[in-house]
């Protein structure tokens, strides 16, 4: 849901497109051509990463017709979750180069102009796709993280930053590459750097930037 902090008697729009989940938010990024990626993460164990990116541009200005238009713009475009893939690792053991790989935007669900929709989900219509997006990520294999709670695209950088708060339920067997640790109690800071520094792409590099917890603690 959005609101509009500058007229206090509109009303608030529910934005569909961007699927449902536990997010406790949407950041954006704007494009130097005008999309508006928004980033955001599903804050609970072994849940998504996601992004949407507008079909249509920002338009400029505080005016009436440019508000309108803005704050209709997260209602038509793409929802996408991410896929994390990298070296294997054990448990506890940090990889030559450290923990990095790529990865890539799996599109779910493109919102048009009318308020129809196409799912990207094989045997998801697009309701369920816009209601059930955590079914949606488990039916085409997008990495589930430990608690993705805040989402952050850098606007100096142009790079994406994950706090993932922590995982205890997560056990040796399902450590993977981009969350490296059994009974994650610490959490860790992931940075994802769009192909060409261009938010609107599926391809990404991925890399920990900071593991959290006291160094000399083995866990």
């Amino acid at each position: 849901v959005e609101v509009n902090p500058h007229d206090p008697k509109s009303t608030p729009i529910k934005h569909s497109a961007l699927g449902r989940m536990k997010r406790e938010g949407g950041n954006i990024y704007v494009t130097p051509t005008g999309e508006v990626v928004t980033y955001c993460g599903d804050d609970s164990k072994f849940e998504y990463i996601y992004k949407f990116v507008s079909s249509r541009k920002i338009q400029p200005g505080k005016g009436a017709a440019a508000m309108e238009s803005n704050m209709r713009i997260l209602d038509e475009g793409t929802l996408y979750v991410a896929k994390f893939e990298g070296q294997k690792v054990e448990n506890g053991t940090v990889p030559e180069g450290g923990y990095k790989g790529t990865g890539k935007w799996i599109p779910l669900l493109t919102t048009k102009a009318d308020g129809s929709a196409e799912s990207h989900v094989e045997g998801m219509p697009t309701e369920n796709v816009a209601l059930w997006t955590r079914v949606a990520g488990d039916k085409v294999g997008a990495t589930k993280m430990d608690r993705p709670e805040d989402v952050e695209p850098n606007p100096v950088n142009g790079k994406i930053y994950v706090a993932l708060t922590n995982n205890t339920s997560r056990t040796a067997a399902q450590v993977d590459e981009a969350n490296p640790r059994a009974e994650n109690k610490h959490g860790q800071v992931l940075e994802i750097t769009p192909r060409s520094g261009d938010h609107t792409v599926t391809g990404f590099d991925w890399k920990l930037v900071l593991i959290c917890g006291d160094p000399s603690d083995p866990e």
